[in-house]
């Protein structure tokens, strides 16, 4: 149970004084499993010269301060953005340094190749001010973390967190959960033996290790009263928001503050298109907007802490771990990318396109206060994106990603 669900606890993070709202704003993480490729919605090559037409019956279209390819193959792209742009911005030209799938998972959540660091929703979630009891919630997907790592907790692909909170899982092993007074008795003494763990140790690392276990076994008490109100159980069969549907409840009740969720586009095939890449690319994508299009509408169904529409409360972050060579292969697919694209959505973001791609489909320099091509600009690395959304949530990048700044121009801060 310590692993389902722990205290945050721990080192304080720098926060930046942006007031209760950016530090009370919460996240909720896409991953587009496989590489993407940006040039299907994001980048439009016709603007760039690089010799390759756009797809059949493709065009270059605008919505607002929108600018991306539209095709009658993906409907649900256009009326996506239809409904949504006003609070969209498409970030362009990003490098994750990388070709290698799991090293640019990592790299495009962190900003670093190495053991030591946590990820941007980890960071995020152990910042809460809430004290929530499941503070970065993976429902699927890629999650790195280190020394909050206690703030992470997956709901399991088969429903284990589930089992582990109702008790289901002892009985599947045949052992039965101890209830009533023995029960009650039994955390009783494990939450003495941590305390006493606590008062006893004598380096700074037992004592960290300590109070996170001591508060992991008081949240594990909280959440198992908790269970017959809210539903843990996970089916990834399911449609994409109903599989995010435990997620929501946990945002929508304060419960958490990010959440990650891993999508794999049609018949759960992934991105990673090195054949036939035009038609893959296509009906992933018009599938991606489908899904999102379903999880705006029940963001904003729901009532967040606030009293205002989960969709006020929570900052949708739409990425891949690479994009797609802009070159097409023997087998008319795209290989590995380095430079990739992201999508941000939510209240607080400036509506536009940030960034862009130069002739060779490199990241352009840009100014990181207006988002536009500046020859004394900076090439934007994974870690800008980190450092933009660590801002957004109060934190301060300055100290947690020395050297990057926040691309300001994606929220106007």
């Amino acid at each position: 149970m310590q692993c389902a669900a722990l205290g945050v606890g721990g080192l304080v993070l720098p926060r930046l004084a942006r007031g209760q709202e950016a530090s009370s704003r919460r996240f909720l993480f896409v991953f587009c499993d496989g590489g993407w490729d940006q040039s299907t919605v994001f980048v439009p090559y016709a603007d760039l010269d690089v010799g390759l037409p756009l797809e059949a019956d493709a065009t270059v279209e605008e919505i607002g301060a929108l600018r991306f390819v539209d095709s009658p193959a993906r409907p649900f792209v256009r009326s996506f953005f239809e409904s949504w742009h006003d609070r969209t911005c498409i970030l362009n030209g990003f490098e994750v340094r990388s070709i290698v799938h799991e090293r640019c998972r990592q790299l495009v959540l962190t900003g670093r190749a190495d053991a030591t660091v946590d990820d941007w929703p980890t960071l995020l979630a152990a910042a809460a001010t809430d004290d929530p009891l499941l503070p970065a919630l993976v429902v699927s997907g890629p999650s790195f973390s280190a020394e909050h790592g206690n703030a992470v907790v997956r709901l399991g692909e088969s429903g284990q967190l589930s089992g582990l909170v109702d008790g289901s899982s002892l009985a599947a092993a045949g052992v039965s959960a101890l209830t009533g007074e023995a029960g009650t008795a039994v955390d009783r003494y494990l939450q003495d033996r941590a305390q006493a763990f606590v008062d006893a140790a004598g380096t700074e690392r037992d004592l960290r290790f300590g109070e996170r276990y001591h508060g992991a076994l008081e949240d594990a008490v909280a959440l198992g009263e908790l269970s017959g109100d809210l539903d843990l159980s996970a089916d990834t069969s399911k449609r994409f928001v109903e599989q995010l549907s435990p997620a929501l409840d946990a945002l929508e009740q304060g419960l958490s503050r990010c959440v990650l969720s891993r999508n794999l586009g049609v018949n759960d095939m992934g991105y990673d298109s090195h054949s036939d890449n035009a038609f893959l690319q296509s009906i992933h994508q018009d599938q991606l907007f489908s899904d999102l299009a379903d999880l705006m509408a029940e963001l904003e169904s729901r009532t967040g802490t606030s009293g205002q529409p989960l969709s006020e409360e929570t900052v949708v972050v739409v990425f891949s771990e690479m994009g797609r060579n802009p070159q097409i292969n023997s087998q008319d697919g795209r290989d590995h990318w380095t430079w990739t694209s992201a999508m941000i959505l939510g209240s607080p973001v400036k509506s536009g396109v940030v960034g862009g791609f130069d002739g060779s489909v490199l990241g352009l320099p840009i100014d990181l206060s207006t988002g536009l091509a500046d020859s004394d600009g900076l090439q934007l690395r994974a870690s800008h994106l980190g450092a933009t959304l660590l801002a957004m949530g109060g934190l301060d990048p300055s100290e947690l990603l020395p050297g990057y700044d926040p691309v300001s121009a994606v929220w106007g801060g």
